[in-house]
């Protein structure tokens, strides 16, 4: 008598699932997905909270320039009689630096942000020797339009287009050329301009035009 063949199972139909007898997904993957979910809203609060304690940068203090150091050094270097301002503790210089337009004459120049919100600006601009009285004057009128007024102490009421800033120029007799330029108002820039001083030099060095310049 033949033995009986062994049973077969029956090939499952293409593509269902062995893990649940519905075809659904397995509980044990559920799981995996939801605390994979919980781990990385665990993970988000955590680097918010880490964030939050962690103080912001809201700006970044530049430290004061030493104007007078380095005017009394170009002054030195040049043979040019310079000037320095003193405005006060509302201003901190910002800069200071030798520059030469393409006209050809060296300049200084020395710049100052207002305190706290720096939002005003004021530049001081010196010509700086050897400047003949033609190359000046080119310069000037390159670099600013010269009105018509002037102030009780010599200086011409200017501007300059770009960028935007009003001038108050002194006198062309004077050497060093000296331009008193800024966002602010005339009346600021000549109490701005009433603070200057001759830097400290052996010498003396005369005033260019007045020893202040008032607005009036």
């Amino acid at each position: 008598m033949p033995s009986p063949s062994p049973a077969t199972t029956p090939p499952l139909p293409s593509g269902q699932n062995l893990g649940r007898p519905d075809g659904g997904t397995p509980r044990r993957s559920l799981g995996t997905w939801r605390n994979l979910f919980i781990s990385m809203a665990l993970l988000g609060l955590i680097v918010a909270a880490w964030l939050a304690l962690v103080p912001r940068v809201e700006r970044v203090e530049q430290p004061a320039v030493d104007v007078v150091s380095t005017t009394r050094q170009v002054a030195r270097d040049s043979g040019t009689p310079l000037w320095v301002a003193d405005p006060g503790e509302d201003w901190k210089a910002t800069n200071v630096r030798v520059d030469e337009p393409k006209e050809g004459v060296q300049v200084l120049r020395a710049g100052y942000l207002r305190q706290p919100e720096g939002q005003a600006y004021v530049e001081i601009t010196q010509t700086l020797a050897p400047t003949s009285a033609v190359a000046a004057q080119t310069w000037v009128s390159e670099q600013y339009q010269v009105g018509d007024s002037a102030t009780k102490a010599g200086w011409a009421r200017g501007s300059k287009v770009d960028p935007s800033r009003n001038a108050l120029i002194g006198p062309f007799g004077a050497n060093p050329i000296v331009v008193v330029a800024g966002t602010e108002g005339y009346e600021e820039l000549a109490r701005f301009a009433e603070t200057l001083r001759p830097v400290a030099l052996a010498e003396a060095v005369p005033s260019p035009g007045r020893s202040t310049a008032s607005a009036g």
